[in-house]
């Protein structure tokens, strides 16, 4: 039988981060996790007496040019191992995953190519917002409709579609501040952003900054989290994670209304287990 290692970081797709794939793994396989504890420490003593990453890529079938998580293979795979052992120790820490593939993307924002002149003068006028991220998020109302804001509902598979004269704008700071994306953001704001906003400014920049439609583009969740993570400070990001441990006292439905509020598009069934695992990784491993 694969092991669940190999079954996470072989040749499937990735799902929405590293762990992710692992706890996916953990959580549906019959696994037995003081034997593939066991067998993973085989792995870790043959790395530590070569080449680790090698050993690790070759012995424990990671197929991953680099760590799953952070830079080190040592720091990474010493993980595993107290995963395994922590499992081992207390079969019921499984994490309660969806076993089959459900839509974690239930917000999109589509641009009426009609509106490009109202977009072009609502981009002149977007302030930028004071601060040292890499990447901002800011949403602005335009005199006329700019396109449509879509939303899915998980449960029933309808998809409502609502005119919107709010831009959502994604700003990249380096030796200038460029934009790097636009989109049709939600029709109508949550009265209470603005207090969350200012509560947790560093997750809203983060949230909005790197996982709404546009700070997204073209890559995935998990490839988005990486970037954001060697790219942005490790004083930002020990903000956001303070901020995001503060937002998961808080219950489910409150904790999924900042999210959306943030402009995040990432909205798994298991977002609490998502941002927890976010305040992990900053935590725990080293990104530059």
């Amino acid at each position: 039988m694969t092991s669940p290692v190999a079954h996470a970081y072989g040749d499937g797709d990735p799902r929405l981060c590293a762990r992710d794939d692992l706890e996916w793994v953990l959580t549906h396989q019959a696994v037995d996790p003081a034997r593939e504890r066991d067998a993973w420490r085989e792995v870790l003593r043959a790395a530590r007496a070569g080449d680790y990453a090698h050993v690790v890529r070759t012995a424990g079938r990671v197929n991953r040019a680099e760590p799953p998580e952070g830079n080190s293979w040592p720091r990474w795979a010493q993980w595993v191992d107290l995963r395994l052992s922590e499992l081992a120790d207390d079969p019921s820490r499984v994490v309660d995953l969806p076993r089959e593939d459900e839509p974690w993307r239930l917000r999109e924002g589509v641009l009426d190519p009609a509106a490009r002149d109202v977009v072009q003068r609502a981009l002149a006028a977007t302030p930028v917002p004071a601060g040292d991220s890499r990447r901002d998020h800011v949403v602005v109302e335009t005199p006329a409709p700019v396109g449509l804001a879509v939303r899915l509902d998980r449960a029933t598979g309808d998809v409502a579609q609502v005119a919107t004269a709010r831009l959502g704008v994604v700003l990249e700071r380096t030796d200038r501040v460029r934009v790097l994306g636009v989109h049709a953001a939600d029709a109508v704001e949550d009265p209470r952003a603005a207090g969350w906003q200012e509560r947790w400014p560093s997750l809203a920049s983060a949230l909005g900054g790197w996982f709404s439609q546009s700070g997204l583009g073209r890559y995935e969740p998990q490839a988005a989290q990486a970037a954001m993570l060697r790219q942005e400070s490790d004083e930002r990001l020990e903000r956001v994670a303070a901020e995001a441990a503060e937002l998961l006292t808080l219950g489910d439905e409150d904790v999924r209304a900042v999210v959306v509020a943030f402009g995040c598009c990432v909205e798994p069934s298991y977002l609490r287990s998502w941002l927890g695992w976010m305040v992990w990784r900053i935590g725990y491993f080293d990104w530059k």
